[in-house]
């Protein structure tokens, strides 16, 4: 440390102003080193006509040296690192005389220390960079300052004396700042030089204690099946307690330094965890208080959201202490058993007064358990009197959970049971695997199998109560939309929500529950590790080198991409459903279809530029499907191109009532193939989108929703025209649907044979609504006609019968006889 001190305190006399040239007879030695190279009226004159260059360039160092300057003075942010750095040594000083792969390490005790070098080697990464950044910095400074004195525009000085004292003026303006700012920065340079070196050597000790644990840990990973101790029964109760006493006071102080460390460095994940408390809190009251004062079966809500709507704060922690772990890196196993034991305590909050009291004791029940092999869980020694405890209250609890299983196993719903059944044949193997191990002297193997049991068992009824707080928040939501019309809520519907938000939750749990049980197997790392270089692995099929990871990577980013669609989609189509039948401007849909294929382009982009695909492959793809066009595909293509055309052209939108072929319906969606239409009498026909445009298709609503109502009535000769055309006037004026522009027309239509045909014409602002309308006005003609006794004559015919005499004979005789020509029986008289 001594000889370093002496080094740089040399360096910072040698870089000291004292020492310095002045910029003057610097600059003027570089002028007359090229004076002496090249002939004097060449110098004399490039000089003197460049003398407004040199000048400028004096400017530029000037305007340099005031950016430096302001750079200096703000200073570079190492606070951070000399108030750290220090606690990062004196731990690495403690362990450095210590042995990771000694017959006294547990298992528990290296893994901890691996979180901790895990979190300590980024931090000391994050510094390296920051100083490299700073050092890089300083440097570019130091080139700045010297190019002032190697520049090579000061070559050539003026001849004339008057305006080399000019520049030499200008020149000597910016020596002191020239030499104040080179003892700055090189002082600055020290430091960071310094800084620099001491983050390496703990860089460098940080890699060893990896290595070191790495070792132990597979050392102890072919210990952990074979006999560790002293078989259960063999056990010596000499030192009971004083080896508990000892290994628990070092247990404590280590876990707590650990956890105090994680906790300060770690402060942005704590920060994203209060605010996801703070965002889910607020949500969760909002919803319940807006139900509350503004809908009046609040009860009946209620009751169907009862985890959320009683203890709303509660069951926000719960779901912050559920995923807040999972976004930490490598964090220390007490950490996690703190958000685990809040996790629990919320838990039994929220299902109290909801759940059978069987179930809620048997929480009880459990709460103690975990307090306790979680705190065994941090024991870094093994002693006599912790194998003992921890064997009797092992069985202890497997009884106890023998015991509940069979007596309460059939009260629980079947839909608890299906999802808890594997759950818990895991947590019996693991208990019993448990007492088996321990008896055998497996006592590390033994200490995972319970803490596992218990810890997975815990996490995974609490997952499930947070996918029920989730579907029960979004319940929430959508009640609060009812009453909020125009919020984002108001255009979702729940069920399907419920449906697809419900499976997503379930997986997201069960992926979550996987790596917790993997974590406290200790397999995780593990399993990251092989997947990790199984999917990152360069495979190559003939010249071609590809990854799985970049495989699936492309696969997730278009799977992406489709669910961005369909939801902006989905949103689309509502808001089209819910804006006005009246006014085309608000319909969104016709243009979905270029949304929809401008997120899949750019989802596609993204994934060949995420995965690594050679730009040239998708060369040859392309190249090939335009092959396949060219021979099969043209109707598809045919039909996409229709789509575009559409799109742009809008002939037909979403919404409209269209003719095409002897098919009349509503437009429903377009797709990039065809579109839907759904008919009148409620069928949905799929039309390719060339049929559309190549057949005659009628657009009804194609500038409006405007609709003409023909009706043609007749009346008896010798009515009043005059009183029914006002008939007619009065009730068409008298109905509010029937549009005042155009002005509705009545007119003499035609001479009938029987009746004076007039015809109605008026118009409706919804084509929607022309049937109903049409029979209203019917309806009240009608009834006016009757009262004014006007009448509406209709084909009357007389028929005149002839019998032949013989048939009225037999008629009366009763003895009807057969005649022979039917046809003369019955004639009509013309």
């Amino acid at each position: 440390m001594y000889k370093r001190f002496c080094l740089l305190l040399f360096l910072y006399i040698l870089g000291s102003p004292i020492y310095g040239q002045n910029l003057k007879d610097s600059i003027f030695k570089t002028s007359k080193e090229n004076k002496n190279t090249t002939s004097s009226a060449t110098t004399v004159g490039s000089a003197d006509t460049s003398f407004n260059a040199l000048i400028q360039r004096v400017d530029y160092y000037a305007d340099q040296f005031n950016k430096i300057n302001t750079q200096l003075n703000n200073g570079f942010d190492t606070l951070e690192i000399s108030a750290g750095l220090p606690e990062i040594e004196a731990m690495q000083l403690r362990l450095k005389n210590n042995s990771f792969d000694g017959n006294a390490i547990t298992l528990r005790y290296l893994s901890t220390f691996k979180d901790y070098f895990a979190t300590s080697q980024k931090q000391l990464d994050k510094w390296e960079n920051e100083l490299t950044i700073y050092n890089t910095s300083l440097i570019a400074m130091q080139e700045t300052l010297c190019g002032l004195t190697t520049d090579s525009t000061f070559k050539n000085l003026p001849a004339d004396s008057a305006l080399r004292e000019r520049f030499f003026s200008r020149v000597n303006s910016l020596g002191s700042k020239w030499f104040r700012l080179d003892s700055l920065s090189t002082k600055a340079i020290l430091n960071i030089g310094f800084l620099q070196s001491r983050v390496s050597a703990a860089q460098v000790q940080s890699i060893e204690f990896n290595e070191q644990i790495k070792t132990g840990l597979k050392l102890l990973s072919v210990r952990t099946f074979t006999k560790e101790y002293d078989y259960l029964w063999e056990l010596k109760t000499e030192n009971f307690f004083s080896e508990l006493k000892d290994t628990l006071l070092r247990t404590v102080v280590v876990n707590f330094r650990i956890l105090a460390y994680y906790l300060k460095y770690s402060y942005k994940v704590h920060l994203i965890n209060f605010f996801l408390f703070l965002l889910i809190a607020l949500w969760l009251t909002k919803n319940r208080n807006t139900i509350l004062k503004d809908n009046p079966s609040a009860i009946s809500i209620f009751k169907q959201a009862m985890l959320t709507s009683r203890y709303p704060k509660v069951a926000a922690l719960a779901v912050t202490c559920t995923i807040g772990p999972f976004f930490y890196y490598h964090p220390p196993i007490i950490l996690n058993q703190i958000y685990l034991i809040v996790l629990m305590v919320c838990v039994g909050i929220l299902i109290r007064k909801i759940y059978s009291k069987v179930f809620i004791k048997c929480w009880l029940f459990l709460f103690p358990f975990l307090l306790f092999f979680s705190i065994v869980n941090l024991y870094f020694g093994v002693f006599v009197s912790e194998r003992l405890v921890f064997f009797l209250l092992t069985a202890m609890l497997l009884t106890f959970s023998i015991w509940y299983y069979k007596r309460h196993w059939q009260s629980i719903p079947k839909e608890n049971q299906t999802r808890g059944k594997y759950l818990l044949v895991i947590y019996f193997i693991l208990l019993a695997s448990s007492l088996v191990t321990n008896v055998f002297g497996r006592y590390s193997l033994s200490k995972i199998a319970t803490t596992t049991a218990i810890f997975t068992l815990i996490e995974g009824y609490s997952l499930f109560i947070f996918v029920k707080i989730i579907t029960e928040a979004i319940y929430l939501q959508m009640e609060v939309g009812k009453i909020q019309i125009n919020t984002i809520s108001s255009y979702l519907d729940f069920k399907n929500l419920k449906n697809r938000i419900g499976n997503f939750l379930r997986f997201l749990s069960f992926g979550l529950l996987f790596i917790f049980f993997t974590q406290n197997l200790g397999i995780f790392d593990n399993i990251y590790d092989a997947t990790k270089e199984f999917l990152l692995e360069v495979r190559k099929i003939g010249s071609t080198s590809f990854t799985f990871g970049g495989f699936i990577l492309f696969l997730f980013i278009i799977y992406i991409a489709t669910i961005i669609a369909r939801v902006v989609s989905y949103f689309f189509e509502f808001a089209d459903e819910q804006s006005s039948k009246k006014t085309r401007k608000v319909k969104y849909g016709s243009s979905l279809l270029l949304v929809r294929l401008s997120i899949w382009i750019i989802g596609f982009l993204i994934a060949i530029a995420a995965s690594g695909v050679p730009t040239d492959k998708i060369t040859i793809i392309l190249g090939a499907l335009g092959v396949g066009i060219g021979f099969g595909l043209q109707n598809i293509v045919n039909n996409v191109v229709s789509g575009l055309v559409m799109v742009f052209e809008k002939p037909i939108q979403v919404g409209d009532l269209i003719e095409v072929g002897d098919k009349t319906g509503t437009v429903r969606s377009m797709g990039l193939r065809a579109s839907k239409i759904l008919t009148l009498d409620g069928s949905e026909v799929i039309v390719p989108n060339g049929d559309l445009l190549s057949q005659n298709l009628i657009n009804w609503t194609l500038s409006n929703n405007h609709k003409r109502i023909s009706l043609e009535v007749g009346v008896a000769y010798g009515t009043d025209i005059e009183k029914v055309k006002s008939i007619f006037k009065d009730i068409v004026e008298a109905n509010a649907e029937v549009m005042k522009i155009p002005a509705p027309l009545i007119l003499l239509n035609d001479f009938a044979d029987s009746s004076l045909n007039f015809k109605v014409l008026c118009w409706v602002s919804d084509i929607d609504d022309w049937l109903r309308v049409r029979s209203i006005l019917m309806s009240s003609i009608y009834e006016e006609f009757y009262k004014q006794e006007i009448k509406i004559p209709f084909p009357q015919r007389d028929v005149n019968v002839y019998l032949k005499e013989n048939f009225l004979k037999d008629e009366k005789s009763e003895q009807p006889k057969e005649v022979d020509d039917k046809s003369e029986l019955i004639k009509p008289i013309i």
